[in-house]
């Protein structure tokens, strides 16, 4: 699969982290018992949840970093000042989509 171009990348990036957010909130209400999903809402939850978690895993640690923060904790804005330039997020950012998307395209 060739990937998009990287506007597009940008968005897929954010509905996937939309994804992942929501289906792990559902993860943690059904934990706490404030939840009844159905069995397949449960595979579900568990597959993308999962999936992410073990993509996170493979990406190199600069990726990592980037990934992490905007899809699982959700951040925005200048959080990554705390690490790096602007400049350097910048270039490993669409760097990070471009491996993040092409792992999970092929795990």
């Amino acid at each position: 699969m060739s990937l998009p171009d990287y506007s597009m990348q940008k968005e897929i990036v954010q509905a996937i982290a939309n994804c992942y957010r929501d289906e792990k909130r559902k993860m943690e209400e059904y934990e706490n018992g404030l939840f009844h999903p159905t069995d397949d809402a449960f595979r579900t939850m568990n597959y993308i949840t999962g999936k992410i978690e073990i993509v996170l895993k493979y990406l190199e640690e600069d990726h990592r970093l980037i990934i992490y923060n905007e899809v699982v904790l959700g951040k925005k804005g200048n959080w990554y000042l705390d690490y790096m330039s602007q400049p350097t997020y910048y270039r490993l950012r669409k760097k990070a989509y471009e491996a993040f998307l092409h792992c999970l395209d092929n795990q």
